[in-house]
């Protein structure tokens, strides 16, 4: 116990710790912003103290990175994560050199897989929620509006079917199906 630890204060001073001994109150000054002398606890409080700003100054930082999240339209989807994943895998999966690589690593394997499958799903089902799933019949039918767009501005027939066969082209390389236009 060193003396700049403990100071013996008045009576009546408001800092004079809370804590009691056998002859009655303490007679030492309280740890700043505690009730107690570091001899009865004040030490820890105050250390309690200092944790709770410090969780506290942590917790705001988090919600204000939280809101920017929340608040940014293009995080609505989870396509980035799915990315991330797939590439966390595939590196993973480079650093395998032989059979036993897989073996050991065939636990991480299985959770990075696991994960993108979740991920996916999760992918779908916001999109279709959203409206933003576009179904072979919805594109089979964007395309014949559009085709009949062009039909009315270009007036030769050969160029209106070539236009028509390379929508139906491409929505069907997009899915890697048949377009039945």
């Amino acid at each position: 116990m060193t003396a700049g630890q403990f100071e013996v204060v008045a009576e009546d001073d408001p800092t004079r710790c809370k804590g009691t001994t056998a002859q009655g109150q303490c007679k030492y000054r309280a740890v700043p912003e505690t009730d107690y002398c570091k001899m009865h606890g004040g030490g820890a409080a105050k250390s309690r103290l200092v944790k709770q700003e410090q969780r506290k100054y942590k917790l705001a930082v988090w919600q204000d990175r939280v809101n920017e999240f929340a608040d940014d339209t293009d995080l609505k989807s989870v396509n980035d994560e799915i990315g991330i994943l797939r590439m966390t895998l595939e590196g993973v999966l480079n650093a395998c050199k032989t059979n036993q690589d897989l073996l050991l690593y065939a636990p991480k394997i299985s959770d990075l897989v696991a994960k993108v499958e979740k991920l996916v799903v999760t992918c779908h089902k916001l999109e279709a929620a959203a409206g933003i799933t576009l179904t072979k019949a919805a594109a089979a039918a964007l395309a014949v509006q559009i085709v009949d767009i062009v039909d009315k501005h270009v007036k030769d027939p050969d160029a209106v079917a070539a236009i028509a066969e390379e929508i139906g082209s491409a929505i069907a390389n997009a899915k890697g199906e048949e377009f039945d236009g």
